[in-house]
């Protein structure tokens, strides 16, 4: 098959499905252009279906069209039938747009917690890993270690279960 990853696992092309373009993603992800199936140049695919929250957790993001289980499930299914990983993606947004104290509050007060929700909402949902992304303006210099020390342990225990971790930078 197409797929941008070689056999030793090297090279990843990855994409994204926003919550506000659901149905968008879900066509577009079938289609050639020039010939060439998007499908088939993907090895990963984030669905940006969640929040944290302030003390650690995560919950769907609940400003656009109902997601649920079900939206997760038929991308999984999608991705499973086309060789793409299927990623839980959890992104910092709020009313205030990206809101790096929310992410911040949930990696550096609330580390465990976030760490043991990420992965058992991965493994409850059978998806291949999780991918952070958490951006906006703060103090990140400040809050580097803390970070890091998310992201350890976050692989380590993601890889214990056969997962994977991806991060946007």
């Amino acid at each position: 098959r197409g797929h941008a990853q070689n056999e030793k696992g090297q090279g990843r092309v990855m994409s994204w499905v926003p919550p506000y373009a659901v149905e968008a993603c879900r066509k577009s992800l079938d289609q050639s252009f020039d010939g060439i199936v998007l499908k088939e140049g993907l090895t990963h695919l984030g669905l940006q279906f969640w929040v944290p929250t302030e003390d650690g957790g995560v919950k769907f993001v609940d400003r656009f069209k109902p997601i649920g289980d079900a939206t997760v499930s038929s991308f999984r299914k999608w991705g499973e039938a086309n060789g793409v990983k299927t990623m839980l993606c959890v992104y910092n947004t709020s009313t205030k747009g990206w809101d790096w104290e929310l992410a911040r509050s949930a990696f550096e007060k609330n580390r465990d917690k976030l760490v043991e929700v990420l992965v058992s909402e991965t493994l409850r949902l059978k998806l291949d890993g999780v991918d952070i992304d958490f951006e906006g303006k703060g103090n990140r210099d400040k809050d580097r270690e803390a970070f890091i020390s998310f992201i350890k342990e976050l692989s380590r225990r993601l890889r214990e279960g056969g997962k994977e971790l991806t991060v946007d930078t």
